[in-house]
């Protein structure tokens, strides 16, 4: 899939979908060959790392909104944290829309609302009324969740707003305190660790339920971020767009230092071509000044020896000007 000049995300409005979202990391980003999941998979966990970071000392009840400062560290580490999830995502070729859709569905019935409201039990807890047990467990066998992009069409204020609406009729809000989803957050990044470690060669050949088993826990990933973003009110396309700039600046600055550093190689390398000319031509005329005059020899002759010398090393010095130049 060919990728186009990058993007500062100006096009991606407060309700833009997800597909534009990844259309803007995937063309902000170079491409890394050959990509390493584990690796992406480690970047994921840094990034969620540095989220729990800004808020490790923080009071359970926080109000971002009452700390501008705040907001905006955990903006822009949130969005970091969702370029890298997309970028995972779009790697292992789970459309991360339509894996959270099928994962909440999933969620749905593993804790029905009758039976777990208000209740902040296990899924297991209810399984003699469900009959959905830990092994076996699938979000579908939807062709539409495990392919390369394009993604489905789906808006994150779409999800967001149908998170806010499992929560509600769940009434588990009292538990959804930014600490507490962020605790969650790193609690399913681990669990996502511990499928990727497992996995190895390219995503079409994994086995099936090994791909299904990673595309539920990315999702519930994504999902605690999401539902994280709703409570403390982020907006994700701000922390994005800052996330891309500060990687285009991070691109510019290293092209920058790449020429510099070939400058700074080819102006070395002259240096040391006319340091050694130079060195020739002084040792030519020391060794003639100091060699004993031969007999009937004339001081033309020296002047004329001293020449073709000197004439030798400039010689010298132009050619290897040229092939430096050359290079």
């Amino acid at each position: 899939m060919g990728r186009s000049q990058p993007n500062n995300g100006d096009d991606i409005g407060i309700n833009g979908t997800l597909e534009l979202f990844r259309q803007s990391v995937s063309c902000s980003f170079p491409p890394v060959s050959p990509i390493s999941i584990p690796l992406l998979c480690l970047d994921v966990a840094q990034k969620t790392g540095l989220l729990a970071e800004v808020l490790q000392w923080k009071n359970e009840d926080i109000c971002l909104e009452n700390d501008e400062n705040l907001r905006k560290k955990v903006q822009v580490t949130a969005g970091g944290l969702l370029v890298s999830v997309l970028r995972f995502s779009e790697e292992c070729e789970i459309d991360l829309g339509a894996a959270a859709v099928a994962k909440i569905d999933l969620n749905g019935r593993k804790y029905p609302a009758t039976l777990v409201k208000g209740q902040a039990h296990k899924y297991d807890h209810y399984s003699s009324q469900t009959g959905i047990k830990k092994q076996g467990q699938s979000i579908g066998e939807s062709l539409s969740i495990f392919k390369s992009p394009p993604w489905e069409c789906i808006r994150i204020s779409r999800l967001q707003a149908i998170l806010r609406e499992f929560v509600a009729e769940r009434e588990w809000g009292k538990y959804h305190a930014p600490r507490n989803l962020l605790l969650a957050l790193v609690g399913e990044m681990g669990e996502l660790c511990e499928i990727v470690k497992t996995m190895s060669g390219p995503p079409a050949s994994w086995p099936r339920a090994a791909k299904d088993e990673l595309a539920q826990e990315v999702a519930d990933v994504f999902i605690y971020l999401l539902r994280f973003g709703d409570v403390c009110n982020i907006d994700f396309r701000e922390g994005l767009v800052e996330t891309v700039a500060a990687e285009a600046a991070r691109q510019i600055a290293s092209r920058k230092q790449e020429k510099g550093d070939r400058e700074t190689h080819s102006e070395q390398k002259k240096e040391r071509w006319w340091f050694a000319s130079s060195t020739w031509v002084v040792s030519g005329m020391r060794w003639r000044m100091r060699r004993p005059w031969r007999e009937g020899e004339k001081v033309s002759e020296v002047a004329v020896e001293l020449v073709l010398s000197l004439l030798a090393a400039a010689t010298a010095a132009c050619v290897g000007a040229a092939i430096l130049k050359k290079r």
